[in-house]
């Protein structure tokens, strides 16, 4: 089984989170995730990097792990996933993900529809408020664009990486009371 830390936003940001993640699972022993992202940050390239089927998870393969890593907003309702990102013309603007669109894009970026571990290090990604959370949105979206095996992960808190096995989850207890703890107490599973 191979491990793929992905990031839909490749940022500096979010390339310095997944490094750190890595150098904690180095440090542990643990298997070392790959960093995956599409070379190009948007634009005509991208497009035709997905047309000729050169996607940044076109080897994934069954049975693998893919740690989808952007930002939520670490509560129940969002209705977006996003990452800051600099444009070529400098501009920098928030690419933001609605549950069908990130569904689409790691479709297009060639996930294999074969049985896959997705486990999404985004803030709150897991947490239920009068929606239904991220992570049953975008569980959901992938099963309708023909993901009957996938396998989602969400996380009931802020994903604090860099910690224990490169992840952990800072959940809030009571208003202004948060406690750190490891991250199979603070998942919830779809598929």
């Amino acid at each position: 089984m191979t491990e793929y830390i992905y990031l839909p936003v490749p940022s500096s940001e979010m390339e310095q989170m997944a490094r750190d993640m890595q150098k904690t699972r180095l440090r542990e022993k643990a298997n070392l995730p790959f960093l995956v992202h599409n070379a190009h940050l948007s634009g005509y390239r991208k497009g035709m990097a997905h047309i000729l089927g050169d996607g940044c998870l076109k080897k994934v393969q069954g049975g693998d792990t893919v740690y989808l890593l952007i930002h939520g907003t670490g509560a129940a309702d969002s209705e977006t996933i996003s990452a800051k990102r600099i444009l070529p013309n400098g501009v920098e603007e928030r690419k933001r993900y609605t549950p069908k669109e990130i569904a689409h894009t790691l479709e297009k970026e060639g996930l294999t529809k074969s049985l896959v571990d997705l486990k999404l290090l985004v803030c709150g990604a897991g947490l239920v408020g009068t929606k239904s959370s991220m992570g049953q949105r975008i569980f959901e979206a992938l099963k309708k664009r023909g993901y009957g095996r996938i396998r989602v992960t969400a996380y009931l808190g802020n994903v604090k990486v860099g910690s224990s096995s490169g992840y952990m989850v800072n959940r809030q207890t009571t208003p202004g009371n948060w406690e750190l703890i490891s991250a199979d107490q603070g998942q919830v599973v779809y598929g």
